[in-house]
């Protein structure tokens, strides 16, 4: 499919490792993170694709093609500290190979995104209507790039953006702690609602572990789920 195609920007080699290690950033696979982040539902000639964008798949990308862009990816940080971004596209399918996409306003009136902490607890995150200029500067800066490449898929790509503080605190969502990012489309009179789960810590981060007979171990494991051996944290 040609959005998942488009997201799959930089291709990187997994390594070896005892213990928990982060990944460099500029070591990141763009093309894992995005599997690990991206999800498609196409039925009832509906399709829709999620993606939860931690702002590390950015610094990843910054700094694969340009390693000493340490400032510009420390832009970024800036810009999204308090800030989670929802990538939705969302379009019903018109025979024999058309498709209706939905206009943001749309999009963002059905989407709503909430965060699970690693105790189970869940909170709804709140849409930033008025988020930071140099944000929305990003945003802006992809729609030219969505479009070229996509068509008006890319057109109706739309980012859409949460605040991490809430009434109570801030949550700290991020792509490193364990958590889940879970995100709902609202239901019509001609579509039915829709789920997608993202659950963290992401593989993609981290330098792999390996178990006894050689297999890459998930990050979230305690121990190897083929031999029980106890994994190294």
């Amino acid at each position: 499919m040609r959005c998942v195609v488009l997201l799959l920007l930089i291709a990187s080699a997994p390594s070896a490792s005892g213990a928990i290690e982060r990944k460099p950033l500029g070591e990141v696979s763009s093309q894992q993170l995005v599997r690990e982040t991206q999800q498609v539902s196409s039925e009832d000639n509906q399709i829709t694709l999620v993606w939860w964008v931690p702002v590390e798949f950015w610094k990843a990308t910054i700094l694969r093609t340009s390693p000493k862009s340490t400032y510009i990816a420390g832009q970024y940080d800036k810009a999204f500290k308090d800030l989670v971004m929802i990538g939705v596209v969302n379009g019903q399918l018109k025979p024999p190979d058309a498709t209706a996409f939905d206009a943001r306003d749309a999009v963002a009136a059905r989407v709503r995104a909430y965060y699970v902490d690693d105790k189970g607890v869940s909170r709804e995150l709140a849409p930033a209507l008025t988020p930071p200029g140099d944000a929305k500067a990003i945003i802006e800066g992809t729609k030219p790039m969505l479009k070229s490449m996509l068509g008006d898929m890319g057109a109706n790509f739309h980012l859409l953006l949460f605040n991490k503080n809430t009434a109570e605190q801030r949550l700290e969502v991020s792509p490193y702690a364990r958590g889940l990012v879970r995100v709902t489309l609202a239901g019509t009179e001609t579509q039915k609602e829709r789920a997608f789960e993202f659950e963290a810590p992401l593989n993609s981060l981290f330098v792999p572990r390996l178990c006894p007979n050689g297999k890459p171990a998930d990050v979230s494991w305690k121990v190897c789920p083929w031999d029980g051996s106890k994994l190294a944290e």
